[in-house]
């Protein structure tokens, strides 16, 4: 709670593969909230203008640079959080990633995560019809190091329509403040 009474803001880490409807979903929850900003982990990474590695192709460029990008939706996160703003991030959110980049990130902060997982076939559906174009093998790996969240966090969307997959959200995230210890 803030001095004024209010609940404090939220942080909600939407994590998935890619064309799972992670961005979809962290901008309807969003639009729920009275003040609330979606931070794209993508987006902020595009900041780099030159010498930007491609983050399909794995490297020590690549690798660093997603670190920064990490840090950097943070700091952002951060900022909002201070200024009231509930805050959506998407990300993959691999579980590696998680442990070794985002939690030494995040340090103070206390995100809800949501782990948005159609299965495999519907996935790869989505993916196959986004502008953005990423590797199907990338996407069926990135699928598969889903699946190693606990069933607590993951959201199956798979013949769900946005609204119908935002009540999904908004249960596991009614539950998760019920249980912050969750896993």
């Amino acid at each position: 709670m803030s001095a004024a009474g209010a609940i404090a803001p939220q942080l909600v880490l939407f994590g998935g593969p890619a064309g799972a409807g992670k961005s979809t979903l962290a901008t309807a929850w969003c639009a729920t909230r009275p003040l609330a900003t979606h931070l794209q982990l993508d987006h902020v990474r595009e900041l780099i203008v030159s010498g930007r590695a491609d983050p399909q192709q794995a490297g020590p460029q690549q690798t660093e640079q997603f670190a920064l990008a990490v840090r950097g939706c943070c700091a952002l996160a951060r900022v909002f959080l201070a200024g009231g703003y509930d805050v959506a991030i998407d990300d993959v959110l691999e579980p590696h990633a998680w442990d070794n980049v985002w939690l030494p990130a995040l340090a103070d902060l206390q995100p809800q995560i949501v782990i948005v997982l159609p299965s495999l076939a519907e996935t790869l559906r989505r993916s196959r019809g986004r502008a953005k174009r990423v590797q199907e093998g990338h996407t069926r790996a990135q699928h598969a190091a889903s699946l190693a969240w606990p069933a607590d966090r993951r959201i199956d969307t798979s013949s769900l329509d946005v609204p119908a997959s935002l009540d999904l959200v908004q249960a596991l995230l009614e539950r998760q403040s019920r249980n912050p210890g969750g896993g």
